[in-house]
């Protein structure tokens, strides 16, 4: 099992992405660091794992959804639509 899924299995599953989405807005991520993320979070929300992708957007994506920020341009599928839902509700 992967850690990712090891953590989401217990109930601070969205805190651990909040926590991860407080952390990338507040201290400098390197331009090429955003791809590497947004792979992990394009997985994740397309992932079986119901769980952990509701907590990706809603408690990852939710908190940096901008029209401008980086991450913006490396997600795909389903954190995209997700990403995009949010900026026109926001």
């Amino acid at each position: 099992m992967s850690p990712l899924l090891t953590i989401c299995s217990s109930d601070n599953c969205c805190g651990v992405f909040a926590a991860c989405s407080h952390f990338v807005t507040d201290h400098d991520v390197a331009a090429d660091a955003w791809p590497l993320l947004a792979a992990i979070l394009n997985r994740t929300v397309a992932g079986a794992d119901r769980r952990a992708a509701e907590a990706a957007c809603t408690c990852f994506l939710e908190n940096l959804a901008d029209p401008t920020h980086p991450l913006r341009m490396s997600l795909e599928g389903e954190a995209l639509r997700y990403w995009e839902a949010y900026e026109g509700a926001g």
